[in-house]
């Protein structure tokens, strides 16, 4: 039961990146790096598609 409640949380978590994104305000170089990874960028918000996990993702582009 854990692993299907991990698995339904990872799934939203991944319709979520895509579909409604997340923005990122004032902050020029990290939505540089989204675009370099593939993601799609309009002003501050930025989609990621899927493929790579949703915490991947975001940590990628936040911290590199």
């Amino acid at each position: 039961m854990l692993d299907d409640g991990l698995s339904l949380i990872v799934k939203s978590a991944e319709i979520i990146i895509e579909e409604v994104g997340i923005e990122f305000h004032d902050d020029e170089e990290a939505l540089q790096i989204c675009r370099d990874v593939g993601a799609d960028v309009q002003g501050q918000l930025v989609k990621f598609p899927r493929g790579i996990s949703a915490g991947t993702r975001i940590m990628h582009c936040r911290y590199r």
